[in-house]
C-alpha cells in the first residue's frame, strides 16, 4: 500500500448522512454523530487503539493543529474501537477533542463498510464529513503519525468549505 489511499465519496454518497452514532466520551457523556450539526465539519478519526503503530503521534499531531480545526470550523474526534477503548476515555483527557471509546467497534464497521476497499481491523481510517454529515472523503494508511497528514485534511476542509453550497461556490463535475 503507498503511504496514504484516498478514498473519495461520490455524489450521491456525498448526499447521503453517515451511519448516527452516540459513544462515551472522554469528556464524560456521551457524543452524538448529530452533535454541531449544521454548523462544523468533522474530522472522524478511528484508532485501532492508543499503542498501535503511530496512534499516540497521530493524536498529538492533531492535538497540536487542532486551534487550525477549529479556525476552519470543524470538530475533531478520535474514535478507539477495541477493548482498550475504555482505557482510552481516561487516557483521552489529555487531548483538546474527545476521544470516544466504540468497544464492539460498531461504528467502525458502519464506517468502513462504506469504504470501496476493505480495511483491516488494525488499520487507522480518518473520515471527513461535511457539516450535514455527510462522508466527503476517507483516508487511510499505515503511517497515521506523518505530519504531512495534517496539511492534507485541514487543505480538504478548505476544499469543502469552498464547495459549501452556501456559500455560492459550485460543485465540480
Amino acid at each position: 500500500m503507498e503511504r496514504t489511499e484516498w478514498l473519495d465519496f461520490s455524489h450521491i454518497q456525498r448526499n447521503q448522512p453517515a451511519s448516527s452514532f452516540r459513544l462515551n466520551s472522554s469528556r464524560g457523556g456521551t457524543v452524538a454523530l448529530s452533535d454541531d450539526r449544521g454548523r462544523k465539519n468533522l474530522v472522524l478519526v478511528f484508532l485501532p487503539d492508543l499503542d498501535g503503530p503511530g496512534c499516540r503521534t497521530a493524536m498529538q499531531n492533531f492535538a497540536d493543529r487542532y486551534r487550525e480545526y477549529q479556525a476552519g470550523a470543524a470538530q475533531v474526534l478520535v474514535v478507539v474501537s477495541s477493548p482498550a477503548a475504555q482505557r482510552a476515555l481516561g487516557e483521552g483527557a489529555a487531548y483538546p477533542f474527545p476521544v470516544l471509546a466504540d468497544l464492539e467497534g460498531d461504528v467502525r464497521r458502519a464506517y468502513t463498510a462504506l469504504l470501496p476497499v476493505p480495511v483491516g481491523d488494525d488499520q487507522p481510517v480518518v473520515f471527513i464529513l461535511d457539516r450535514y454529515r455527510a462522508p466527503y472523503v476517507a483516508w487511510t494508511g499505515p503511517e497515521p503519525d506523518d505530519p504531512a497528514l495534517q496539511d492534507e485534511f485541514l487543505d480538504w476542509l478548505d476544499f469543502m468549505e469552498f464547495q459549501c453550497p452556501e456559500c455560492g461556490a459550485p460543485e465540480w463535475p
